[in-house]
């Protein structure tokens, strides 16, 4: 049993001790890196007697199944009505782990009632991307709102795994780094086209604009902030352009298709496996009916913020390039919708540099500052003003001066064309 029990979230505590299962959990750390849920490792002894069947919400015998499968560890991800790495003055909504938690069973083929037994396409994406993978649900408890979902191991995030072999590259770890952008590409836009026919199945079940509202409504106080602090008042810039996105998302009025995205596909959010190549994504909070610039844009936007924090990180910047030359591979190949379709193909491009705006602008609210004075962080300012450039690329909407400007755009244009 284990002795620093009471050390735990009182939440999870709670969930434990409904199911009777304290006193079978050996081990539990908090996992770092989390930004919107706190997420914990549980570790199980090997003797597991009771055998309850007690119900929770609509998760039948979950204690039956745990005392059959007898899990070494699982994980447990406790989410709050704000963001849990600022606190409680960040509210959030608490829908988000409901989206996860669908995320996972629809692509697991595990909504049970809720499932479209005619959407083979999608639930089968991971038979056809066999390097992938995404964790199972074990069971949702909706009154505390706790997740738990199936534990991938012991294993570093793609993040951590640049970090840790930028001093080593050599021929055969860039190869790995290439296979890795290419799996990741090829499993977006298979996501995107499987999911393209299902769109007004998969709209109801996820709710993307609790969030883009929260999201919204964050926007005006990070750039006050930002004015009042480190004076960079061409920060105002940015507000007209990010409005008439967020406007448009919340009233569904974007017009480049619709597809399922992860919606914050990044190196933090990617486990890897050395020994059998495959990778996890995780974290799929944000998950739902979205742009298909979507994806592949929060995902280079990404890459930006961590290249210009570390401009050397030569094992990121193949990732990235992977990624993008396979992502326009496959797109043109494909003939999707936002490659050929006149006005989607502005609407995407205009998406690209609006939602990389606006990401830069949240990226200034985690950003650990540079050796400098706070007031005059150069890291701070970087971001700022890369946020401003790309919302003046965008200024006049999705149209062919915004296509035209992100067509040549350093960061973007291989999503266009080969350089």
């Amino acid at each position: 049993m284990l002795s620093n029990v009471n050390n735990m979230d009182t939440k999870l505590n709670k969930f434990l001790d409904q199911y009777n299962l304290t006193e079978y959990v050996e081990k539990f750390e908090r996992l770092p890196g989390g930004l919107m849920n706190f997420t914990y490792r549980l570790q199980f002894t090997n003797v597991l007697e009771h055998t309850s069947t007690i119900k929770l919400n609509d998760n039948d015998n979950f204690l039956v199944l745990f005392h059959k499968l007898k899990p070494k560890s699982l994980i447990a991800k406790v989410t709050y009505p704000y963001i849990a790495h600022l606190g409680p003055e960040f509210p959030y909504p608490l829908i988000r782990q409901m989206n996860e938690k669908r995320a996972l069973q629809l692509l697991n083929n595990n909504l049970s009632h809720e499932a479209d037994k005619n959407m083979n396409d999608l639930s089968s994406i991971f038979n056809r991307h066999k390097t992938f993978k995404i964790s199972r649900v074990w069971i949702h408890d909706e009154e505390n709102n706790i997740l738990i979902i199936e534990d991938q191991g012991q294993l570093e995030t793609m993040r951590d795994w640049f970090i840790s072999t930028n001093n080593l590259l050599n021929k055969s770890i860039m190869n790995t780094i290439h296979a890795y952008g290419v799996q990741l590409a090829n499993f977006v836009i298979d996501l995107q086209i499987s999911s393209t026919k299902y769109v007004n199945y998969l709209k109801p079940m996820f709710n993307t604009v609790e969030t883009h509202k929260a999201d919204f409504l964050e926007i005006p106080g990070i750039i006050e902030n930002i004015r009042a602090n480190y004076d960079l008042h061409h920060i105002d810039e940015l507000w007209p352009v990010v409005s008439q996105y967020y406007q448009q998302e919340i009233s569904d009025l974007i017009i480049d298709g619709r597809v399922f995205a992860h919606g914050d596909i990044w190196s933090s959010n990617i486990l890897i496996n050395e020994n059998d190549s495959t990778l996890t994504l995780l974290d799929w909070e944000w998950a739902g009916i979205r742009s298909p610039a979507h994806d592949p844009g929060t995902f280079l936007s990404h890459c930006h913020v961590q290249m210009l924090m570390n401009s050397s990180n030569e094992g990121l910047l193949c990732f990235l390039n992977t990624f993008t030359n396979t992502y326009r591979e496959n797109a043109q190949r494909h003939k999707v919708s936002w490659y050929e379709n006149e006005q989607e193909k502005y609407s995407f491009a205009w998406i690209l540099g609006v939602l990389h705006a606006t990401n830069l602008l949240f990226w200034t609210t985690f950003l650990t500052c540079c050796s400098t004075e706070e007031k005059i962080c150069c890291h701070r300012r970087c971001l700022v003003t890369a946020a401003v450039e790309y919302a003046e690329k965008c200024q006049s909407g999705p149209n062919k001066t915004t296509y035209d400007s992100m067509l040549n755009d350093q960061l973007f244009g291989r999503l266009f064309h080969a350089t």
